[in-house]
C-alpha cells in the first residue's frame, strides 16, 4: 500500500514537473512573440517619423502578420496593427487597399471591447474617410448618422469625437452637392473646433478651409478667396511654408481664380502646390496627381490646350497605376481631358466621353445620377460636333431619366430637399434648352419637347408644396397616418438604393423594380384614402395638344423661357436668351418658337427705362417694340393670350405697354391672364369639370352663395398699438419723411422711417365689405389693433382674403439669406419691433407678416388674395421658377389666384382701385374680368400707367 502511494506520488510529481516545465516554455515563447510583434510595430513610427512611409506600410504589414500568428484574429495586438496598415494607406492615398483593413479593426474593435470610446472613434473616423475617399459616400453618410449621435450622447459636442464626425458629414454632404446641409454642419462645427482647439490650430483651419470650398462651389467666390487666404496664412504660421497641410488652400485659390477669370494668377498658386506635392507626397501618389490636374486646369483656362493635355495625360496615368481603371477618379480623369479636346472639337474627345461612361455604368449601373451627367456630357459634344441626332438622342435619354425621377419621389421630399435637387438637375434643362433652341431651324418638333420640359418642370418647387404631408398628418385618420409613414419609409429605401452601385444593390438584396413596384402599390392606397396625396402624386404627363385644345377662337398661349447662357458650358454667346413658344387652336405641327434678342439689355438697361418713365409720367414708345412686337407678329387675330413669364417679364406689366402705332396700351387691344405654368389652364379646366354647377347647388339651395362664400378683410393696423412712447418717436421722424404710398419706404427689415399711417385702408376695408355683403359674402373684418399677424395666421380657407396696409420687399441680398424672408407686410404691432419693444408686447409675433410666414395659411379652399399694398408681386426672381416673394408665398399656401403690385402704389388711387373691382364682382363672377375692368375704367380717369397698372392676377381661374 505505502509502495503505492509512493508510485502515485512520483507519476503526479514527474507530471507536475512537466507541466510547469511547459507552461514556462509557453510563457516563455509567448513573451518572446510579444516581444517580437513589439518590436516590429516600434518599427512602424521610426519609418513614419523618416516619411519613409512605404517601408512603414511593408513593415505594418508583417506586423499583421506577427500578431496573427502570435496571438489570433481576435486580439488587441491585430487590431492595432490592422488600424496602422489603413492610417498608411489613407497617408499614401492608396485608399483601395486600406478599405479591408479598417474594416476588419473597426468590427473587431466592436467585437473586444462592446463600448464607443474615445479611441473606437478614431477607428471609425478613419473607416468614414477611407469610404468618402473611395468614392461610397452612402456608406459615409450612414456611418457619420449613427456615430453622431453617440458621440453627442458619450461625450458632447465639444468634443474630438463630434466635432471630427461632424467634419466627415459636411465633407460627405459638398461632395454630394447638398450646400445647405453642407453648410448647416460647417456653421455647427467651426465654434465648436474654436472651442476645442482655437482659431490658431489646424482643426479649426479645416473647417474654415471646407467652408470655402462651399463658397466658392455656391459662387461666393469673394468670401471663398478671404478664408483660403486666411487658411495658408494661418497653416504656413503654424508648420511653415512646405508643410503637406497647404496643399488644400493652394488648390483652393488656384481653382478659385480660374473660374473667376484670374487663371494666371491662379497658376502661380498651382505651380506652387505641384512643387508642394513632389516633396511631400512624391511624384507617383494620387496628391500629385491631384496637383497636376489642378495646374492643368489652369493652361486650359489660359488658352494652352497643348500643356493641358500633357498634364492631363500624366495625371491620369498616375489614377490608373494607384487606383486602377474601376474608379471615379480615373473616369473623372477622362471627362476632364476630353471638355480639353471638345472646347478645340477635336474627336478624341468622343472615345474618352464613351469611356468614361462605361466606367461609371460598371461601378453604379445605367440609371445612376453619375451615368446621367456622362450621357451629358456625350450630348453636348455632340451638339457642338454638329452631330445633331446623336445629341437629340442622349439628351431626350436624359429628360426621360430625370422625368421619371421627379414622378418618383420629388413630391414627397421636404422643402429643402426639393430645392436641392431642383437646382442640381437644372443644369441639364438648361443645356438642352440651349440645344433645342439652336438645332430649332432644322427641327420644329424640338418645340415639343420644350414646351412639354416647360409643363413638367416650369414653377415645379411651386407645384409640389409639402403642405400635402402636413394636411395628411393633421388629419387624425390613424389608418391614414400609419400608411404614410410606411410609404415615406419605402420611399427613403427607394431613394438609398437608386444611389448604390450594383455590386451594392447585390450584396443587400436590393431590386429596385420591386421597391419602386411596392411604393406604386402603396401610393394607389394612399390615393383612395386621401385627395391631397392623389393631388400631389400625380404623374400625368400632359402635351402640348392638351393645351391647344383648351384653346377657343381667338385665344392663344405663350410660355417664355429664360436661357441663362453664362452659365452654359462650352457656349461662347453669353447673353442672356429669352425664347416664346406660342400656341394656337390652328397650331399643328409643332408650338412655334419666338427668339427675345438682347436679353441683358431687356433685364437692365431696358428696364430700368420703362420703369423711370412709369414712375415719372413719361411717355414710353419703345417697351411696347422690346418686350412685345415680336409677340404681336404672331398674334393676328387673337384677343386673348395665357402667358407663362419667366424673368423679367415677371417684373413687366404687359397691359401698361404702349402701342407707339395706335397709341393704345395693352390693356385695350388684347386680354392677358397671367398662369405659373402653361398646364393651370387645364388644371382651371379640370376643376371647373368636376365642379358642381350653381344649378345644382340652386336646386338644394337658393342662397348657395351665402353658405359657400366668405371674406376676410384686413386693413388699417395700428403700427404703434398706440404706445405714447413709439408715437412720440414716430411724429418726430414723420416730419421729415411724411410717405403717401403703400411702400413702408425701408429697404430692409431694420427700418428706419417712419410707417406712415394709411387712412385710406380703413375706408377701403369698409367699403368693400359692404359691397361684399350686397353680392351675399360673409364678410368679417379687423381693422386698428385687430388687424394683427396672428389674427391671418388663424384664417381657415376664406373664399377672398384681402390685406390692405405697407408692404416691403428688401432688393439687397446676404448669401446666407432665404428670399422669402426679405418681402412681407406690416401689420399691427410693426412699429414696436422698430422700437425693439416688440417682445413685451407682441409676445412672438412681431406684426411683420413675412413670405416665408405666409406659406403656411390655411388657404387651400381660397380663391383668391388680394395683396393691396406696394411691391408684394416682387422677389427674388428665380429662372423656371417665377418669383420668391409675398405672390409665390400666398400661392403655395394654397390661393388659386393672387392680386399684388409691382411697385409703390398711391393710397387713395389704390383705395378707388380696389371699390371699382368689388363693384365690378358684383355684376360678374369672373374675378379676373372684374379687375381687368376696373384697371380700364382707372386708365380713363387717370391715364397714366403709374396709377392703375401696378397690379397683376397671377393664378388660373
Amino acid at each position: 500500500m505505502q509502495a503505492k502511494n509512493i508510485f502515485q506520488f512520483t507519476v503526479q510529481f514527474i507530471f507536475l514537473s512537466f507541466t510547469l516545465g511547459f507552461c514556462g516554455l509557453f510563457c516563455k515563447l509567448q513573451a518572446q512573440n510579444t516581444l517580437t510583434w513589439q518590436q516590429t510595430y516600434n518599427q512602424i513610427g521610426v519609418y513614419k517619423k523618416a516619411n519613409l512611409l512605404d517601408s512603414a506600410l511593408v513593415v505594418a504589414q508583417k506586423a499583421v502578420e506577427q500578431a496573427q500568428t502570435a496571438f489570433g484574429n481576435r486580439h488587441e495586438n491585430y487590431m492595432v496593427s490592422l488600424f496602422e496598415v489603413a492610417t498608411l494607406c489613407e497617408m499614401q492615398q492608396r485608399y483601395t487597399l486600406g478599405l479591408v483593413p479598417i474594416n476588419q479593426a473597426v468590427a473587431l474593435y466592436k467585437e473586444l471591447y462592446k463600448q464607443e470610446d474615445a479611441r473606437f472613434f478614431d477607428y471609425i473616423s478613419l473607416q468614414i474617410r477611407i469610404w468618402q475617399l473611395t468614392n461610397d459616400h452612402d456608406e459615409a453618410e450612414k456611418l457619420c448618422s449613427t456615430y453622431l449621435k453617440i458621440a453627442e450622447k458619450n461625450f458632447g459636442k465639444v468634443s474630438k469625437s463630434y466635432t471630427t464626425l461632424l467634419a466627415l458629414q459636411a465633407n460627405n454632404y459638398q461632395t454630394r452637392k447638398d450646400f445647405i446641409k453642407a453648410e448647416r454642419c460647417l456653421t455647427e462645427l467651426l465654434p465648436l473646433r474654436e472651442q476645442l482647439h482655437g482659431k490658431l490650430s489646424f482643426e479649426y483651419s479645416s473647417s474654415t478651409y471646407n467652408l470655402g470650398v462651399l463658397y466658392q462651389r455656391t459662387g461666393r467666390f469673394s468670401k471663398a478667396e478671404k478664408l483660403y487666404l486666411n487658411v495658408l496664412a494661418v497653416r504656413e504660421q503654424l508648420f511653415g511654408t512646405n508643410h503637406k497641410s497647404l496643399r488644400y488652400p493652394l488648390e483652393g485659390l488656384s481653382g478659385l481664380y480660374n473660374n473667376t477669370g484670374r487663371a494666371a494668377e491662379g497658376k502661380k498658386y498651382a505651380l506652387r502646390y505641384v512643387e508642394l506635392a513632389a516633396k511631400q507626397f512624391g511624384q507617383k501618389t494620387q496628391s500629385y496627381a491631384a496637383a497636376l490636374y489642378v495646374w492643368a486646369d489652369c493652361e486650359k483656362y489660359l488658352g494652352n490646350y497643348a500643356v493641358a493635355d500633357c498634364l492631363m495625360q500624366v495625371t491620369t496615368q498616375i489614377h490608373k497605376e494607384v487606383l486602377g481603371e474601376e474608379n471615379g477618379f480615373y473616369a473623372s480623369c477622362l471627362s476632364t481631358t476630353a471638355g480639353i479636346y471638345m472646347i478645340q472639337k477635336d474627336r478624341r474627345a468622343e472615345k474618352l466621353y464613351k469611356k468614361s461612361e462605361e466606367i461609371i455604368n460598371t461601378i453604379y449601373g445605367k440609371k445612376h445620377e453619375s451615368s446621367m451627367g456622362r450621357s451629358q456630357h456625350l450630348a453636348i459634344y455632340y451638339a457642338l460636333m454638329g452631330e445633331y441626332k446623336e445629341a437629340k438622342k442622349r439628351y431626350l435619354k436624359i429628360l426621360a431619366a430625370t422625368s421619371k425621377k421627379i414622378d418618383n419621389y420629388f413630391p414627397h421630399l421636404n422643402e429643402e430637399d426639393k430645392k436641392d435637387f431642383y437646382f442640381n438637375t437644372k443644369g441639364i434643362f438648361d443645356d438642352f434648352n440651349d440645344f433645342a433652341i439652336q438645332y430649332y431651324e432644322k427641327d420644329k418638333k424640338l418645340a415639343v419637347q420644350l414646351f412639354e420640359m416647360q409643363l413638367k418642370t416650369k414653377s415645379l418647387l411651386l407645384h409640389t408644396s409639402n403642405k400635402m404631408r402636413d394636411r395628411i398628418l393633421r388629419s387624425e385618420n390613424d389608418s391614414l397616418i400609419t400608411l404614410y409613414k410606411n410609404y415615406q419609409k419605402r420611399k427613403d429605401d427607394y431613394a438609398q438604393a437608386s444611389k448604390m452601385k450594383v455590386a451594392e444593390l447585390q450584396k443587400a438584396g436590393y431590386n429596385l423594380e420591386k421597391l419602386l413596384d411596392t411604393l406604386q402599390k402603396q401610393e394607389k392606397q394612399l390615393a383612395l384614402l386621401s385627395e391631397d396625396f392623389a393631388r400631389h402624386a400625380e404623374k400625368r404627363n400632359y402635351s402640348w395638344q392638351a393645351i391647344r385644345r383648351q384653346l377657343k377662337k381667338g385665344e392663344a398661349i405663350i410660355e417664355i423661357i429664360r436661357v441663362a447662357r453664362e452659365k452654359i458650358r462650352f457656349r461662347p454667346e453669353k447673353d442672356t436668351l429669352y425664347v416664346a413658344l406660342l400656341i394656337t387652336p390652328h397650331t399643328r405641327k409643332a408650338p412655334k418658337l419666338i427668339v427675345l434678342p438682347e436679353g441683358n439689355k431687356l433685364e437692365m438697361t431696358y428696364y430700368k427705362e420703362y420703369k423711370n418713365r412709369i414712375n415719372y409720367f413719361l411717355q414710353d414708345t419703345n417697351s411696347y417694340k422690346r418686350y412685345w412686337l415680336p409677340l404681336a407678329k404672331e398674334l393676328k387675330d387673337i384677343k386673348k393670350v395665357y402667358f407663362t413669364p419667366d424673368g423679367i417679364y415677371h417684373k413687366v406689366n404687359l397691359n401698361t405697354l404702349k402701342n407707339p402705332q395706335t397709341g393704345n396700351f395693352l390693356i385695350q387691344d388684347i386680354d392677358i391672364q397671367l398662369l405659373t405654368n402653361s398646364k393651370d389652364l387645364l388644371l382651371s379646366a379640370n376643376a371647373k369639370a368636376n365642379k358642381p354647377t350653381a344649378t345644382a347647388q340652386n336646386s338644394q339651395d337658393k342662397n348657395y352663395k351665402t353658405s359657400n362664400s366668405t371674406a376676410f378683410l384686413v386693413g388699417y393696423p395700428d403700427y404703434t398699438l398706440s404706445d405714447d412712447k413709439v408715437v412720440k418717436l414716430l411724429e418726430k421722424a414723420e416730419q421729415e419723411n411724411k410717405l403717401n404710398n403703400r411702400s413702408t419706404g425701408k429697404e430692409t427689415r431694420n427700418f428706419t422711417n417712419v410707417i406712415t399711417e394709411l387712412v385710406g385702408t380703413k375706408k377701403e376695408i369698409e367699403q368693400i365689405g359692404q359691397l361684399l355683403r350686397q353680392n351675399n359674402y360673409e364678410v368679417s373684418t379687423c381693422l386698428q389693433r385687430n388687424a394683427t399677424e396672428d389674427t391671418i395666421k388663424t384664417v381657415h380657407n376664406p373664399t377672398i382674403l384681402h390685406i390692405a396696409t405697407h408692404g416691403f420687399f428688401n432688393q439687397v441680398s446676404t448669401d446666407k439669406d432665404n428670399p422669402l424672408f426679405r418681402s412681407g407686410l406690416l401689420l399691427s404691432g410693426a412699429a414696436l419691433y422698430i422700437t425693439e419693444d416688440s417682445l413685451s408686447v407682441m409676445g412672438k409675433e412681431d406684426g411683420i407678416l413675412t413670405a416665408y410666414e405666409s406659406m403656411s395659411l390655411d388657404l387651400d379652399e381660397t380663391d383668391l388674395v388680394v395683396l393691396s399694398a406696394c411691391e408684394t408681386g416682387l422677389g427674388a426672381l428665380t429662372d423656371g421658377e417665377g418669383v420668391y416673394g409675398l405672390q409665390r408665398a400666398f400661392l403655395v399656401a394654397g390661393a388659386k389666384q393672387v392680386l399684388s403690385s409691382l411697385w409703390k402704389v398711391d393710397d387713395t388711387k389704390t383705395q378707388e382701385l380696389m371699390n371699382l373691382f368689388y363693384d365690378n364682382l358684383q355684376k360678374t363672377t369672373n374675378k379676373r374680368i372684374a379687375f381687368r375692368q376696373a384697371q380700364q375704367t382707372l386708365r380713363q380717369k387717370y391715364p397714366q400707367p403709374y396709377y392703375w397698372g401696378a397690379f397683376v392676377m397671377m393664378g388660373g381661374e
